[in-house]
């Protein structure tokens, strides 16, 4: 019992000591990385101007390779509107899609020419009516008939304005 009284004792007077010398020590690391220290080094900031401009070539402009690639955006779109319909897609989400889908439309009418261009706006016009419908309350929307007709006139589009069917109408 005597052993365990001294044994503490020394525990203790150790443990008085280490609290001492961590606060004999203070918080001097702390204070320094917590100062302001004033910049040495200060930047002029000059305005240098540009000696040797950087000449970027001329944009190659091909109808047929843009044609090609807002087809294949049209296809994206028609596709995400489609699985935004099959997982009950909030209507913003689908109308974005709706907007986006249409924008292609145009721009591939764009760059068409004649009996195709008019032909193609018929179609943006159907998918127009779409997008009115989209406009109105969730209530009155028929989503799974849209969904039908959306895919029947997006294959109609896909067959009669693929690249193949249109490359000789396209504005060049």
């Amino acid at each position: 019992m005597h052993k365990i009284k001294i044994q503490s004792a020394s525990v203790m007077v150790l443990l008085l000591v280490f609290v001492f010398s961590i606060l004999a020590s203070g918080c001097e690391p702390l204070r320094k990385k917590f100062t302001r220290k004033k910049k040495t080094n200060v930047e002029s900031q000059e305005f240098e101007p540009i000696l040797d401009p950087i000449e970027y070539p001329e944009k190659i402009e091909d109808p047929d390779a843009d044609y090609r690639y807002r087809f294949s955006l049209f296809r994206v779109w028609q596709k995400e509107f489609v699985s935004g319909i099959e997982d009950k897609a909030h209507n913003k989400r689908l109308q974005y899609l709706m907007n986006s889908l249409i924008a292609q439309l145009e721009e591939m009418q764009n760059l068409l020419a004649g009996e195709k261009s008019t032909k193609l706006q018929k179609k943006i016009q159907v998918f127009k009516k779409f997008q009115a419908e989209l406009n109105q309350p969730e209530a009155f929307q028929d989503l799974q008939s849209m969904k039908r007709k959306i895919r029947t006139t997006s294959n109609l589009i896909i067959s009669d304005f693929s690249f193949s069917s249109v490359e000789k109408d396209i504005k060049k």
